[in-house]
């Protein structure tokens, strides 16, 4: 998990296109979803890669898809 948002924004900048490319590429489920985990926590940096979270809700792995839908709905401030 590396959702550590006060590592700041240069870390930022290379860490969050990596956790994109992780939920849409990684083989591993958990891996998946462990990176969409990690996105919660960089709050404002993370909307650029809201797409790689929508896409994650065809994921073939129902936590992935559970994870997913979880963060879209607490992204858009309703109780998830």
């Amino acid at each position: 998990m590396l959702g550590e948002r006060r590592l700041g924004a240069a870390v930022a900048r290379r860490v969050l296109p990596l956790l994109g490319q992780t939920v849409s590429q990684d083989p591993d489920a958990t891996v998946r979803r462990l990176a969409i985990l990690s996105l919660r926590g960089w709050r404002k940096e993370f909307y650029r890669h809201a797409n790689v979270i929508s896409e994650a809700l065809n994921d073939p792995n129902e936590d992935v898809r559970g994870t997913a839908a979880y963060w879209l709905r607490e992204q858009n401030g309703r109780p998830a």
